[in-house]
């Protein structure tokens, strides 16, 4: 038999099944950098729960509190459904105001107005908030990662509504404020359905221990700029990088979605369409003459050279027009439908049933 120690370290080799359970279970996985010690928590099912939100010591970037006070939640905003495992990322652009892979991309689509829509439901983003929590429903600290549209939105009006003396500083170590929540099933647009706060009222709570909040992590740095390459690979999901993102790079590729073009371009030295004039060797029979049959009547040789201008004409004309009507198109002045908000479907990861309309700071 071995010793205790080495008992443990064979343990220690194994990893927890109850802590992929519990991920999974809540439906999606987060796009913070939480630090190992700490568990996620998620409303799994319809009922009433029971939270304190603990307050902490603000850090950089967080857009409602300065460096160095005492809040309760960050907001960051995401891009989701990204890539075939459908994950989250920072949205760089909103969450920071610096480049972002995944809004770039979407600036693009947005260009044509056949694109433009479908841009909006893959690339659009969505507004969440981060808290630190504790519940008697589960052991330490927990990190409550919610969409503002299914939590925060329902928080601001019960802070909003109520004893604006007592809730204002709801989260503060002493004096503060329990909140009870219920949380119902709504239904989504695709005929899904998605777990929703739907009302919350507060009540008096014990002052928290002041060593525990003394050690709590500083939320805003949870929320991580996404890297640029390695989100673009994630939207590419391992197609070549566009070249225009490589000055090194010389080469010259089809652009992504687009059609390859039919038959050899116009000036190739050979390969070109049957019966195209350009680049057709000397002596061929002019179009509308049969191969292999010339006529020596020089009447009969101007006729087939006036027929086979008319054609090039006609032909040429098709393709102006053609390129006239697809070029007066023109892009939509407002919003396309679909594009995102920031409250979309928090639980759901599925798109369907977000808020259509341009993007709100809300």
């Amino acid at each position: 038999m071995g010793t205790r120690q080495e008992t443990e370290d064979r343990r220690e080799k194994y990893a927890s099944a109850r802590t992929g359970a519990e991920a999974r279970s809540l439906g999606s996985f987060t796009a913070l950098v939480i630090p190992a010690d700490f568990k996620l928590f998620g409303f799994r099912k319809v009922g009433n729960y029971v939270i304190d939100i603990l307050p902490y010591t603000v850090g950089d970037g967080n857009p409602n509190a300065r460096k160095g006070q005492i809040y309760y939640e960050r907001t960051f905003y995401v891009h989701k459904q990204l890539g075939i495992n459908k994950e989250q990322v920072i949205c760089n652009q909103k969450t920071f105001n610096k480049k972002c892979a995944v809004c770039d991309e979407r600036a693009k689509m947005s260009q044509d107005p056949e694109t433009a829509k479908e841009a909006g439901k893959m690339y659009g983003w969505q507004r969440r908030q981060v808290f630190l929590i504790l519940t008697p429903d589960e052991k330490g600290v927990h990190v409550l990662d919610q969409a503002h549209f299914n939590f925060g939105k329902q928080l601001d009006g019960a802070i909003i509504l109520g004893n604006a003396e007592k809730y204002d500083l709801f989260y503060r170590r002493s004096g503060g404020q329990t909140l009870n929540v219920a949380v119902t099933e709504e239904p989504m647009g695709d005929g899904g359905k998605f777990l929703k706060a739907s009302t919350i009222m507060f009540k008096d709570r014990r002052s928290l221990a002041r060593e525990l909040v003394e050690k709590l992590p500083c939320l805003d740095d949870f929320v991580k700029a996404a890297d640029y390459k390695k989100t673009k690979e994630l939207i590419l999901q391992g197609a070549p990088a566009d070249p225009s993102d490589d000055p090194s790079n010389t080469k010259t590729r089809t652009r992504r979605g687009a059609a390859s073009p039919s038959g050899s371009p116009s000036g190739s030295p050979s390969g070109s369409p049957s019966g195209s004039p350009s680049g057709s060797p000397s002596g061929a029979s002019p179009a509308g003459t049969p191969s292999g049959s010339p006529s020596d009547d020089p009447s009969d040789i101007r006729r087939g050279k006036e027929k086979a201008a008319r054609d090039k004409k006609k032909r040429g004309g098709g393709t102006t027009g053609e390129t006239r009507k697809r070029t007066s198109r023109t892009k939509p002045a407002a919003s396309p439908s679909g594009s995102p908000s920031d409250d979309d479907v928090p639980f759901g990861d599925s798109p369907s049933g977000s808020p259509s309309g341009s993007p709100s700071d809300d």
